[in-house]
C-alpha cells in the first residue's frame, strides 16, 4: 500500500475516532432486560405482518389530499382522538417536513385557531403568517430560542415535538416547554420515539422512553415519601397534609403511550385522598 493511502487511512481513522468521541451515541441495550421482565409466555416470539389498510377519519382525508408527508399512518386516529378541532386551540408544532405537516394541521383544525411551526429550514418560512401559521427558525436543541417562542405565543394548548427526535432534544424540549409554555389541561405529544431505540438517535444515556420512565415515577412521588395507605386517608390520624414532591408531579395530569407517540397532559392536581367507610 502507497504512503498515500495509509496516510488517508490514518487521517480517516482520526476522524472517526475524533467524530465519536465529540458526539457519542449509545446502541440501545433493554431488549433482554425487557424480555425477562414480560416472563416466558408474553416474550414467546410471534409473527407480525404487513397490512396495508386504506385509512379512515377526518385527519385521512386531510392526509390523503396532502402531496407531500412522511407519517406512520397509524398516527392520524391517535391524532383525532387527542386533538380537540370543534374550538379555537393554540399549537405550536416542533419541526415541520418543509411546512407540509403545518398545513396539515391547519386544515384540519378550528379556522380560528393558531399555530406556530419552528423549523431549522428556511425553506419553511414560505408558509410563514399565513392563515394563522406564524414561523420562527431555530433549533429545538437551543432552549433560549424555545423560550422566546413560549414568551411571544404561550400558553399553548397542544404542543407537537416532530423535530429532530434525537433523544436529548425531546427531553431538554420537554423540559423547557412542559410546566412553562403548556396551558392547565393542554396536551403535550412527542412523536416518532421509536427513533430511541436507533443508535443515530441515542446522543445521550438517557432517551426519551428513559424520560417517560421518570415521569411515571414523578406522577407517583407522593407515594415514594409516605408509608401507607393512610397517610392519605381522610379522618385518620396518620393522614399528611403536605407533602414534598418533584415540581412537575402536581401538574402531571396523565400520560399515553401509544406506538411511537407519547401523550403528556397538563392538569392541577389535588393531593391523593382515600376515603374509607367500614
Amino acid at each position: 500500500m502507497s504512503d498515500s493511502l495509509l496516510r488517508l487511512r490514518e487521517v480517516a481513522r482520526y476522524l472517526v475516532s475524533h467524530i465519536a468521541r465529540r458526539y457519542p451515541r449509545y446502541p440501545y441495550r433493554g431488549r433482554g432486560r425487557m424480555l425477562r421482565a414480560l416472563g416466558p409466555d408474553l416474550a414467546s416470539m410471534t409473527t407480525w405482518s404487513a397490512v396495508d389498510t386504506e385509512l379512515h377519519g377526518e385527519m385521512a382525508e386531510v392526509f390523503n389530499r396532502t402531496p407531500r408527508v412522511h407519517k406512520l399512518a397509524h398516527y392520524l386516529p391517535i391524532y383525532e382522538s387527542v386533538v380537540d378541532r370543534t374550538t379555537p386551540i393554540r399549537m405550536l408544532q416542533i419541526g415541520s417536513f418543509y411546512g407540509d405537516s403545518l398545513q396539515i394541521w391547519q386544515e384540519y383544525l378550528h379556522p380560528d385557531s393558531l399555530i406556530v411551526g419552528i423549523d431549522v429550514n428556511s425553506k419553511f418560512v414560505k408558509i410563514a403568517d399565513s392563515g394563522g401559521i406564524h414561523v420562527r427558525i431555530g433549533g429545538e436543541q437551543n432552549v433560549s430560542f424555545l423560550r422566546e417562542v413560549a414568551a411571544e405565543f404561550d400558553p399553548f394548548d397542544v404542543i407537537l415535538d416532530d423535530g429532530s427526535h434525537t433523544s436529548s432534544h425531546m427531553v431538554d424540549s420537554f423540559r423547557c416547554l412542559f410546566a412553562n409554555a403548556l396551558s392547565d389541561s393542554g396536551v403535550y405529544m412527542v412523536e416518532d420515539v421509536d427513533c430511541d431505540y436507533w443508535t443515530s438517535y441515542r446522543d445521550s444515556r438517557v432517551s426519551f422512553i428513559d424520560f417517560v420512565r421518570a415521569l411515571i415515577d414523578a406522577m407517583h412521588g407522593h407515594y415514594q415519601v409516605t408509608t401507607s395507605e393512610t397517610n392519605f386517608r381522610v379522618g385518620h390520624p396518620d393522614r399528611i397534609r403536605e407533602v414534598s414532591v418533584p415540581a412537575i408531579t402536581p401538574i402531571l395530569g396523565s400520560i399515553e403511550i401509544y406506538d411511537s407517540i407519547v401523550v403528556v397532559r397538563r392538569a392541577t392536581r389535588d393531593l391523593a385522598r382515600s376515603i374509607y367507610r367500614s
